[in-house]
């Protein structure tokens, strides 16, 4: 109930604080279907709202927030529909020529979930069974982790059932879900990808430089970790 009530008071005071009159305006697009999916999300939805709601106070301006499919957010950015995206997009050497990347700031990657009993981590993966879901990231895991006996799930609530039943040691959940079945597993903390959320602009966007120092000082001081926290973002 807390978090619900704190979600809201964050959610209606960012929109009740942005358009300040006179204030100048950065547009943020980014995927609002991704942040309605599930609890976790929610609240991660809620972290992005109030790192955008200290940005505003900070820096004296006004974010003006643009819904966008994931699809069309970096058209969005290039076409300079917006100042920037919030968005996984992978930090590539080629990508970095067009686009400036603040520090990775939410996590979005997977995570190990292992029955209660089962305190074996990443470390112990070797020649066990593990499923995870098969898509495009699938052959980036199997890749990095060549001894483990990968397999695959259909859905997350398959992938649950089976190692409730034993049918395999464990399986890489999806942020987006692994809190579906928290209490009932145990979710290894350690991240296994390098995907996290960003906030991205074009290099040659002078106007976002504050923003990114802003960010760079928060994440250094601490506030960014505090924000996490106080909306439960990790296991």
């Amino acid at each position: 109930m807390f978090r619900t009530i704190l979600f809201s008071l964050v959610f209606f005071s960012f929109y009740s604080c942005s358009g300040t009159k006179n204030a100048p305006t950065i547009r943020v697009a980014f995927d609002s279907g991704y942040f309605s999916q599930t609890m976790q999300t929610v609240r991660m939805k809620g972290f992005f709202d109030e790192i955008l709601l200290h940005l505003e106070k900070k820096l004296g301006f006004s974010v003006e927030l643009v819904p966008a499919f994931p699809e069309s957010l970096q058209d969005l950015l290039i076409k300079k529909k917006v100042d920037l995206i919030f968005s996984d997009l992978h930090q590539s050497i080629m990508m970095k020529k067009q686009f400036r990347f603040s520090e990775p700031l939410l996590y979005n990657g997977y995570y190990l979930v292992t029955n209660k009993e089962d305190r074996r981590g990443l470390k112990d993966l070797d020649t066990r069974r593990v499923l995870l879901l098969n898509n495009e990231e699938a052959t980036v895991l199997i890749a990095r982790y060549p001894r483990v006996d990968f397999g695959f799930y259909i859905d997350e609530r398959d992938g649950f059932l089976q190692l409730s039943k034993s049918s395999c040691s464990g399986l890489l959940a999806p942020v987006g879900f692994f809190r579906l079945f928290e209490t009932d597993f145990t979710i290894h903390k350690q991240e296994i990808t390098d995907r996290n959320f960003s906030f991205i602009g074009l290099n040659t966007n002078e106007k976002i430089a504050q923003v990114f120092n802003e960010l760079e000082r928060m994440n250094k001081e601490g506030l960014i970790e505090a924000i996490k926290n106080r909306w439960e973002i990790n296991p």
